[in-house]
């Protein structure tokens, strides 16, 4: 009896988040979309950049990372976007070491 009560549940929840979605879908907002940043870099350009940034004495990640937003001109007031980047320079640059360059 118990779990015939709580599929109920279950069925009735996924029903009101199907409404939900489909209202904002109607107001013009998609509920499962995701904000897409595409590709930033080209084949060799992150690696390239770091090393300008590099070569122009910013020798940490965030300043590298600075140097490579204001270079492509880049937002980065959006969080999610520069801790992407953040990531990127930091794993590129530890790429980089291991191969020794």
């Amino acid at each position: 009896m118990k779990r015939a009560a709580l599929a109920i549940q279950i069925q009735e929840a996924q029903s009101a988040i199907f409404h939900l979605d489909a209202t904002l879908r109607l107001l013009g907002h998609d509920p499962h979309a995701r904000k897409a940043y595409g590709r930033l870099f080209a084949n060799g350009e992150l690696i390239s950049l770091i090393g300008e940034a590099e070569r122009a004495w910013r020798t940490t990640p965030v300043p590298i990372l600075d140097y490579i937003a204001k270079a492509k001109a880049l937002d980065l007031t959006d969080k999610r976007l520069k801790q992407r980047l953040l990531h990127s320079v930091k794993d590129c640059r530890k790429r980089l070491t291991a191969r020794g360059a």
